[in-house]
């Protein structure tokens, strides 16, 4: 008889080449089962709930492993000290044997957080987006943005559509977060399914809508020609969050600090 436990996980993208494993390469994937292997004592396959790309970061992951016997209870603190230092474990949660931590997995939810001007300070949190040569209206982003809620055919902000069985996502809400000045914000948004390098594509022409670069009417038109956006604007992997996951039978909240940048920012 085998035990099945996800593992609730947080990871800085920065210096891997995405989450899984790869020949020659270091991913999180890698790092996390190394480690895993070496605290229990057997060899560990980590099951992810999905794949991010390299330089993405995720504040909240999910990841399943079987275990011979039950987790040992002070096997958590280890694993912590052990891993690397930009890769977390809050708990692990025993699961039904059949439960798969990416088949399961009900809706999910990034952030996308950038800032307009250089700081030394957020270099490590969010992104900066230099090119924005006037205030952005973020009024016009949140039209455009309004306009993708619902199950759309995301084929035009795919980089590999060829790669997915079916392009079509359930968009379920998007929300464009800021303070008073317009200098910080997040982009969020939450759907059943994404696919490659759509958040990141979004994300980059929403802010060509609201530098005046391109119109909502152009943003739409791409979206619904279902061709390749003719402003290939892909914002930068390292402002991109993997931030929740939901399932049936699983609900825990994001335990990560990067929550706090969230105070002072609105809708």
């Amino acid at each position: 008889m085998h035990h099945r436990y996800f593992l609730h996980l947080a990871y800085r993208g920065t210096h891997y080449r995405g989450y899984q494993r790869q020949p020659n390469v270091l991913s999180v994937q890698s790092a996390i089962e190394d480690t895993l292997t070496e605290v229990l004592g057997q060899p560990i396959t980590l099951s992810g709930c999905g794949r991010t790309d390299a330089g993405v970061h995720a504040s909240q992951y999910f990841g399943s492993i079987d275990l011979e016997m039950e987790w040992p209870e002070d096997r958590l603190s280890i694993l912590n000290r052990r891993l690397p230092t930009d890769i977390s474990c809050f708990e692990v949660i025993p699961v039904n044997s059949r439960a798969n931590a990416r088949m399961d997995a009900n809706q999910r939810t990034y952030d996308y957080f950038l800032h307009l001007n250089k700081s030394a300070g957020l270099d490590k949190l969010s992104t900066w987006y230099p090119g924005a040569e006037v205030p952005l209206r973020i009024d016009l982003m949140r039209e455009a943005a309004a306009d993708l809620v619902g199950r759309k055919d995301f084929r035009a902000f795919c980089k590999t559509p060829e790669r997915h069985n079916t392009t079509i996502c359930d968009l379920r809400t998007v929300a464009i977060f800021t303070d008073d000045q317009g200098d910080y914000l997040r982009l969020q948004f939450t759907a059943n399914r994404f696919l490659r390098g759509m958040i990141r594509l979004l994300t980059g022409n929403l802010l060509l809508v609201g530098e005046g670069k391109l119109s909502i009417a152009d943003f739409l038109r791409t979206l619904n020609s279902l061709e390749p956006p003719k402003f290939h604007n892909l914002a930068a992997a390292d402002g991109l969050y993997l931030s929740g996951i939901n399932y049936d039978f699983c609900q825990r909240p994001n335990f990560s600090p990067l929550q706090k940048m969230l105070v002072g920012l609105t809708t």
